[in-house]
């Protein structure tokens, strides 16, 4: 015959009186009316913070992207892409849920995430700091980027480093092949 479990009967004495504690409820107090001497001082105040305060820029970006000369692509055209990433990254994140962790199609999912989460990263820095740092771009990341040196960095004796060295051996010696008899 199977023993009871010794029952701790404090624990049920305090968790039975924590039951019948009643809930105080929150009231929320309404103000006291202000008197129209009061009104029109408040109104004073919030018109000289308002005139302290600057005017909205408007603009959200960095001035790279609004500058036509110096944009990598136009800001229309990159927020698209963004909203494009953004949504395949969902989706993906959706089919790593759906799927069963450490299954080939959940690793396939997590690849295509990460794919897109990154892209995403990258068109925010570019939105953040005018730089364009991802090796490709478009709506489906389709397009390669071709680089471009602004400013070439230099070795120390002062000749430039993505410019080709000149090979260190000129010629490979000739191997003899043996005659066989």
């Amino acid at each position: 015959m199977a023993r009871r479990a010794k029952v701790n009967l404090s624990d049920n004495i305090k968790s039975l009186l924590d039951k019948e504690k009643p809930e105080r409820k929150k009231i929320k107090r309404s103000r006291k009316p202000m008197t129209p001497e009061q009104k029109a001082a408040a109104a004073e105040r919030l018109k000289k913070a308002r005139a302290k305060r600057k005017p909205a820029v408007g603009k959200t970006h960095h001035a790279v992207c609004y500058d036509e000369k110096l944009q990598f692509k136009p800001l229309k055209d990159v927020l698209g892409w963004l909203k494009e990433a953004k949504e395949q990254a969902y989706s993906a994140k959706k089919d790593m849920q759906r799927l069963k962790d450490g299954s080939k199609e959940w690793s396939v999912a997590s690849d295509k995430y990460h794919f897109w989460y990154g892209y995403v990263n990258d068109i925010n820095w570019y939105l953040r700091h005018g730089d364009w740092i991802s090796n490709t771009f478009g709506s489906q990341q389709q397009n390669k980027t071709k680089w471009k040196v602004v400013t070439p960095a230099y070795y120390p004796d002062g000749t430039r480093k993505d410019l080709a060295s000149a090979p260190i051996i000129d010629d490979k010696p000739k191997r003899r092949r043996r005659k066989t008899k």
